[in-house]
């Protein structure tokens, strides 16, 4: 639960905040940007500041994986997204996704998902995975 003053923590980012992929810089590699919908976002910064429908989190099949931003999203989602992990979700497959709360995120929901772990030896097999995931 958010236990700012009026519920609004001051750090909070809305998507009309957000930089759009069609306004990334021009000479960007990624020209044709149809495919990319108007209400996906490309940005830098605190993830779990975004008051969104959804965040992405990319994790291990334990999901308990600890990097800067797996932390960030668990620390200030607070311990009610660890008790959800624990009891309801428990895992998350390579190429799969699992869906939570937001708990106390700004975001509603959580999307963890487990990307590959890449090998050039299977180099099509990691991309297809990696692609199933997103």
């Amino acid at each position: 639960m958010n236990q700012e003053p009026l519920g609004v923590a001051p750090d909070i980012v809305l998507p009309r905040d957000l930089v759009r992929w069609s306004d990334i810089n021009s000479a960007h590699y990624l020209t044709d940007y149809s495919a990319i919908g108007e209400a996906k976002h490309n940005t830098s910064g605190d993830i779990s500041s975004l008051q969104v429908d959804a965040i992405v989190n990319s994790t291990n099949e334990s999901m308990n994986d600890s990097n800067p931003v797996s932390d960030r999203i668990f620390q200030r989602a607070g311990s009610e997204l660890k008790e959800e992990i624990n009891l309801d979700v428990r895992e998350c497959r390579t190429g799969e996704v699992r869906i939570t709360q937001g708990h106390a995120l700004p975001a509603r929901y959580i999307i963890h998902t487990v990307g590959p772990k890449y090998n050039i030896k299977y180099q099509s097999a990691s991309e297809n995975t990696l692609h199933i995931c997103y």
